[in-house]
């Protein structure tokens, strides 16, 4: 529906009613002429195009491009546009002479404002056309100081200019409010759509539109807040999202507005995460990862100042993210062994995790990366210095333990056993240190020698002697049982 493209920052600013000089329901040649005469400035030079616009309905303003006025020309030929456009113009009152519209052409607003707020609280269609009309006109106003803020334009930063500005978004939404929802406005409405005489414009198209309303409505205050998060303006990209929760409560859709202002930011993002999930190259894991996680930076930081926390759009896009990452972790852990890497931004992705089972699966990797990880750095750990250096030099101890008789080799008093190597981490300053001696206090080493175990290469002959005793000893208490 052309309600969602009008409705921007520019709803009334490029307005073809408004630029074109036209008004609503005027007469076909009337506003054909209209058109002629802008021609034929333009075709006479600047000062005359400029002259052309020297008086507006509101005022005093900057002349248009003149490519802007031949494409709303042309667009307002079509129906559904020109009563689009329309919707966001001044309608008449029905009044012969309507002195509310003469009123603002000659420059005079307050006389507008008074004649439409005293129309507003007879009864009538006269009535609810003069409430049209200064939701217009204070949507205007609003829109046309929040653009001047938002160019940072001299005297715009002032409080007292904000509450000017805040004061005419109040106006605007409160009769805005009071024609959402009222069915003789809508009746209004429907017989501007009958006026038009075109097939395609029937009640189903007023229902339509009245349903898209409040969804496009949000738009036009969307379109300010994602230009003032732009500028880093966070504060006033608030106060915009404030505006759209607050206005056309339960018959807009605040996150899918959202989530459509900000698309060029997500479609971004989503190409990013696409190609996260789509790579076949596991040791790139994590630099994709990555690129998905710094693409993500700016836009998260805007919806983590704008959103609740609970907010249902936000968190899904956030667990989507690190579901779609969190399955290029396994392969670039066991593929590289970068298990300090991997453990980091498993970290991260915790941070955005929302459903349960995925928080469970990342907080089980974690535990057990943070073991490897630990593991590891023991490992590379000089045990005499406590100096911690990827790749630090090993010296190797081998112990036996767990000596018990071969029967097959009964007359040799034979043996067998088991064999460990422990590898102690010792730098290379302190290579000196090292003796078996020494190696004993290793953790290792203790929990070894604690067991049974002994240092060496295998078991010296009272180790032999021991083991036998032990099985001869064990032989006889059985023959005593027997």
């Amino acid at each position: 529906m052309l309600l969602d493209e009008i409705c921007n920052s520019k709803v009334y600013h490029h307005n073809a009613y408004y630029l074109l000089g036209l008004y609503v329901g005027m007469a076909g040649r009337k506003q054909k002429r209209r058109i002629e005469d802008l021609q034929s400035a333009r075709e006479m030079g600047a000062s005359e195009w400029n002259a052309a616009y020297d008086k507006l309905l509101l005022g005093s303003v900057t002349a248009p491009d003149i490519e802007l006025i031949e494409d709303l020309a042309e667009r307002i030929k079509d129906p559904e546009f020109a009563l689009t456009e329309s919707f966001f113009w001044f309608w008449p009152t029905g009044d012969a002479a309507d002195t509310a519209l003469e009123a603002i052409v000659a420059g005079d607003r307050t006389t507008a404002f008074n004649n439409w707020r005293s129309l507003s609280t007879k009864t009538g269609s006269e009535a609810i056309i003069a409430k049209h009309n200064l939701a217009v006109l204070f949507h205007y106003y609003a829109i046309d100081a929040e653009n001047q803020r938002l160019s940072g334009k001299e005297g715009t930063g002032t409080s007292e200019y904000l509450g000017m500005l805040e004061s005419f978004w109040r106006m605007a939404f409160h009769y805005w409010e009071m024609l959402i929802d009222d069915d003789d406005f809508w009746d209004v409405f429907a017989k501007r759509v009958i006026d038009f005489d075109d097939p395609r414009l029937d009640q189903n198209f007023v229902d339509g539109f009245r349903n898209q309303f409040p969804i496009s409505f949000d738009n036009i205050n969307a379109d300010f807040l994602v230009s003032y998060a732009k500028a880093g303006k966070l504060h006033e990209a608030k106060r915009h999202f404030v505006y759209m929760t607050e206005t056309m409560k339960g018959s807009d859709d605040v996150d899918e507005t959202l989530n459509n202002a900000f698309k060029p930011q997500i479609d971004k993002l989503n190409i990013h995460i696409k190609h996260c999930r789509d790579s076949k190259v596991d040791e790139d894991g994590l630099k994709d990862i990555r690129s998905v996680l710094n693409a993500s930076k700016e836009l998260f930081g805007i919806f983590s100042f704008l959103l609740p926390p609970e907010n249902r759009m936000f968190k899904d896009l956030k667990n989507d993210i690190a579901k779609t990452c969190h399955r290029r972790t396994y392969p670039y852990a066991n593929k590289t062994e970068d298990f300090e890497g991997t453990l980091l931004v498993i970290k991260e992705l915790l941070k955005l995790a929302s459903s349960s089972s995925l928080k469970n699966s990342l907080e089980k990797d974690i535990e057990q990366l943070e073991k490897i990880v630990r593991n590891r750095r023991e490992s590379d750990t000089c045990w005499y210095c406590k100096t911690y250096r990827k790749g630090t030099p090993k010296k190797k101890v081998k112990m036996y333990g767990e000596v018990v008789p071969n029967p097959q080799r009964y007359a040799q008093r034979g043996v067998t056993y088991s064999t460990y190597e422990v590898q102690i981490p010792v730098c290379s300053s302190c290579s000196h240190k090292f003796s078996i001696s020494s190696a004993r206090s290793y953790p290792l080493i203790q929990k070894y020698l604690a067991d049974g175990w002994k240092m060496g290469d295998g078991p010296s002959n009272a180790d032999i002697d021991a083991a036998w005793n032990d099985l001869a000893g064990l032989m006889q208490l059985l023959g005593k049982r027997c």
